[in-house]
């Protein structure tokens, strides 16, 4: 036991957090695994190692029954898709495997890590400018009110124009939740600056919300009311889709470059998940999609019992909201929705254990 106790380091995860959330978004790391190895089995590789360590923590489950059989039910879809499992339940696995890591200590060394991250990358952006700009570069259709029109986008150094400004925004987050706040609002601001090469809207906009976040931090009735307004307009946008009622928004399907669209060809309500489905680029919609109503029913419970804990969790579960409102990435290999469920874990375990013993 001993052996494995001396890896329940924060760096150790923090650096492997990291690893994973950042390996299939570096555009020359991606492009460097596909031409010599696939990249599915480093995947694999990565998670067996969640897996293993989420074992010795399995015995927290006995006080989640309902989220075992969420997990259960995973694993069974899985057999007919991963990806199923990949959104819904690698962030509880990875989170168990975190259950006996200072989630002080685990937020810090994140933080630490990132900074040394975007410092490397601001030497890098500096030294190869020529080559960062010009090889991903790309012109693109954009859709707006005018009609259609055509700009040139480029990734940066990332696989997609749209993962940079979410990157940086990860660190705003970090820094927030460390007290760093000027270091917060410039990782905001370089989100916003990208925006010249990447043109990417959706990041705009989740610049500008987590800029909200920033001035308003302190207002647990502001950040509360988000919370709620965003969960409720997100089951509305779900039944609506159920219900085929998107595509009659179609000036509005084309400023939003076609998602209203997309969901309603893709979203197919289920109870516990619909197999075979492509992506939506929404974290929570992504959920509902490919774990069902109980799935996402769980989710919600989770979310406002952690908002609940501490103004530094309502920091954390408005993030979760943010990001996942134009991607869905967030829950797959992020390590947001991780953190999420570890401090669920880690608070609620204990209270239940107190409970049980009293």
């Amino acid at each position: 036991m001993y052996s494995l106790n001396k890896y329940d380091n924060s760096s150790i995860w923090a650096m492997l957090l990291i690893f994973n959330s950042y390996l299939y978004y570096l555009a020359p790391v991606k492009i460097y695994i596909d031409n010599n190895t696939d990249i599915n089995n480093l995947k694999i590789i990565i998670f067996l190692i969640f897996f293993i360590y989420a074992l010795r923590n399995i015995g927290i489950m006995s006080k989640f029954p309902i989220v075992c059989l969420l997990i259960l039910i995973s694993f069974y879809n899985s057999i007919y898709d991963i990806k199923c499992f990949i959104s819904v339940v690698s962030p509880i696995i990875i989170s168990i495997s975190l259950y006996r890591v200072c989630y002080k200590s685990l937020i810090y060394r994140l933080y630490l890590y990132t900074n040394i991250f975007w410092l490397f990358y601001l030497v890098c952006f500096i030294y190869f400018y020529d080559v960062i700009f010009t090889y991903d570069s790309f012109q693109a259709t954009r859709n707006n009110i005018t009609g259609v029109s055509y700009s040139n986008r480029g990734g940066l150094g990332f696989v997609s124009p749209n993962n940079i400004g979410l990157f940086l925004l990860i660190g705003a987050y970090l820094s927030l939740i460390n007290k760093r706040n000027f270091v917060s609002i410039l990782y905001v601001f370089c989100s916003f600056l990208s925006f010249i090469h990447t043109d990417s809207r959706a990041n705009i906009v989740l610049a500008i919300l987590f800029f909200l976040l920033i001035l308003f931090r302190n207002s647990t009735y502001k950040l509360q009311g988000f919370v709620y307004i965003s969960l409720f307009c997100l089951c509305v946008i779900a039944i609506f889709a159920s219900m085929g009622l998107l595509d009659y928004s179609h000036r509005l399907d084309m400023i939003l470059s076609h998602r209203l669209h997309y969901i309603n060809i893709i979203f197919q309500p289920s109870l516990f998940g619909t197999t075979g489905l492509a992506g939506l680029d929404n974290t929570m919609m992504s959920i509902l999609n490919r774990g069902g109503l109980f799935a996402y029913c769980i989710y919600i419970v989770v979310i406002i019992k952690v908002f609940r804990c501490d103004l530094n969790s309502k920091y954390l579960i408005i993030t979760f909201v943010i990001f996942g409102l134009a991607e869905n990435i967030v829950n797959q290999y992020f390590f947001i929705a991780p953190l999420l469920w570890l401090k669920y874990f880690q608070v609620f375990f204990n209270r239940r254990n107190k409970v049980s013993r009293s």
